[in-house]
């Protein structure tokens, strides 16, 4: 069987593959749109705070893409199974989503005192 003619006796499969890849990326954005606007701690945490800067939002949100595609499912290549148990599907999003961010500069945080100050004395004074 050519190649052709196996893409014509399954086009209308390759279609409807198609409009599912099309509603998952709308479903992915959606996502990913919705938690820009209301940031849950899991992804404060991996990725940071939503930068202002537009670029660096671009950034952001792809980090985003990566956990929330490992969220749905759907980040998981088939023909590579893991198999080790340091290397898991969701640490590898979470490393590909935090190497997205890397490179977006963090304001600095203000310093907050939490304890009392250490009032010993200074033994190397």
């Amino acid at each position: 069987m050519s190649s052709e003619q196996f893409q014509s006796e399954h086009a209308p499969d390759a279609d409807r593959l198609d409009t599912v890849e099309r509603q998952l990326d709308q479903h992915l954005q959606t996502r990913v749109h919705q938690i820009a606007e209301n940031l849950t701690d899991y992804h404060l945490q991996i990725l940071g705070d939503v930068p202002t800067d537009a670029q660096h939002r671009v950034h952001w949100m792809r980090g985003v893409v990566h956990l929330e595609r490992h969220h749905l499912g759907i980040d998981h290549d088939r023909a590579t199974p893991t198999t080790s148990t340091t290397n898991t599907p969701r640490e590898r999003a979470e490393t590909l989503a935090r190497l997205e961010v890397v490179a977006i500069p963090r304001q600095s945080e203000p310093l907050h005192r939490s304890v009392e100050p250490d009032r010993r004395p200074d033994l190397f004074s």
